[in-house]
């Protein structure tokens, strides 16, 4: 009956072939975003030179998290040096000596990538990090899908973030070639001025995690606020050079009148939410750093649909760039506001108290006085055992004297822990000694504060 009830629906292989091929053959991809005739045929030559970019692209994204793990920051920063230099001579010999155009402008992006992945690869490679010959090895399931998993929230949250972007250059797409310049200079302002943030967002990622791994939530909290702070300081910078330069940055692109004029309406929007952008890469840092990139994620998908929603209406009351922009800029906003919810929450994996959390591992805080307590009734205890136990030999003696300073540094252990005392048992069944060091388990430790 399955069976069957597929069959019905079999037709769908044969319709689609046909349709997709002769859409391919006629460039509908191209007329579905709203390009103009004129439009469209750059488009179409910009992103058939983009395209052989790809395996660099996804090389570069490995090779630069390697290094990020391994705490190297320096060399993508100069793998990256060494991309745009090459970008900006080939830029030089194809779009002005050879004539390519914005085929050439394509193309130099494209070859530069490969040149900073190649350095990379062969840093990596030098630095005995990477072996090419594991590179000829396919990988199995069980070593990917880790991979997969970890990687399909952050995935989801970049397609919804770049699906709205997309939705919103279809629009500005439809307004003529002036606004679709002003729009691109726009966007290029836009992602120079965030890179201020973007290291910022790695540097509160790895610096949270760090402190998190250690169980110092109230570091990683202090840690991240003034990441915070030198953000939003950069940003108001930012926001002052952009809205005094809104005359001046346009003409660094152009000389057209009318594309500069549009884009000089932009550019107070972009100064404006200057902020927003520092807040919410500086916070997407921290959640990600916590591991909340589930969390991350499922707010990044409800903004999205809300500015969805933004660029339907938004552009009726604002007609033209300024409206898309204004829409646009709900992202920011957005996601500010769910990072802010979730870091100032409850259950902020920034709290003193995190419920469920993957870094809730901690014993529980305790006041001086019971520590000391617990530490005194513990000390008797094991004063007891050692007389018990005194035909045990020096070894006892030394596993119980560990276990005393270990208290003394301010980690007490409940009485009902102490099962037993002996060369093999002292707290909570048996204790591992490695090298000599005694270390207690605490993670049913009672709060006796």
């Amino acid at each position: 009956m399955f069976n069957f009830c597929g069959m019905l629906f079999n037709f769908l292989v044969v319709v689609t072939t046909p349709l997709v091929a002769a859409a391919v053959a006629q460039n509908d991809f191209e007329k579905k975003m709203g390009a103009a005739p004129e439009v469209a045929v750059h488009a179409l030559a910009y992103l058939r030179c983009r395209a052989v970019a790809c395996p660099a692209l996804l090389g570069l994204f490995v090779a630069t998290g390697s290094f990020r793990g391994f705490q190297d920051t320096k060399t993508p920063l100069y793998s990256a040096v060494l991309s745009n230099v090459a970008n900006f001579l080939m830029d030089i010999l194809f779009i002005f000596g050879l004539g390519w155009g914005v085929a050439g402008a394509a193309l130099a992006t494209s070859v530069s990538q490969y040149v900073g992945v190649g350095a990379m690869l062969f840093l990596l490679h030098r630095k005995r990090i990477l072996n090419f010959a594991d590179m000829l090895r396919i990988p199995s399931i069980g070593d990917v899908a880790p991979l997969l998993r970890a990687g399909l929230a952050v995935s989801l949250r970049n397609i919804s973030t770049m699906g709205v972007i997309l939705y919103g250059t279809t629009m500005v797409s439809t307004m003529g070639t002036a606004t679709l310049a002003a729009h691109e200079i726009s966007r290029q302002v836009f992602i120079f001025s965030i890179q201020f943030f973007s290291c910022l967002d790695v540097t509160a990622q790895s610096l949270v995690a760090s402190q998190l791994g250690k169980n110092k939530r109230s570091t990683a909290r202090a840690v991240l606020l003034r990441i915070l702070q030198i953000a939003l300081g950069l940003s108001f910078t930012l926001m002052a050079a952009l809205t005094l330069g809104r005359s001046a940055i346009p003409r660094v692109f152009t000389s057209d009148l009318e594309v500069i004029a549009v884009t000089q309406r932009v550019m107070p929007l972009l100064a404006f939410f200057m902020p927003f952008d520092a807040a919410a890469a500086v916070m997407d840092g921290g959640l990600l750093g916590a591991s909340e990139t589930a969390y991350a994620s499922r707010a990044t998908l409800v903004v999205a649909g809300c500015v969805y929603g933004l660029l339907s209406v938004v552009p009726r009351m604002y007609p033209g760039l300024f409206g898309v922009w204004l829409s646009l800029k709900g992202l920011s906003v957005g996601r500010t506001l769910a990072a802010s919810y979730r870091l100032a929450s409850a259950r902020s994996p920034l709290s003193k108290e995190v419920a469920g959390s993957s870094h809730a591992q901690a014993v529980p805080e305790r006041s001086a006085a019971g520590a000391a307590a617990s530490g005194a009734a513990f000390t008797g205890q094991c004063d007891q055992h050692l007389q018990q136990d005194a035909s045990s030999g020096a070894g006892v003696h030394g596993e119980l004297l560990a276990a005393q300073e270990y208290l003394q540094d301010g980690s007490a252990v409940g009485d009902e822990q102490i099962h037993s005392v002996s060369s093999n048992n002292i707290v909570a069944g048996k204790i591992p000694r490695e090298q000599g060091s005694l270390e207690v388990p605490t993670e049913k430790a009672q709060d006796v504060g």
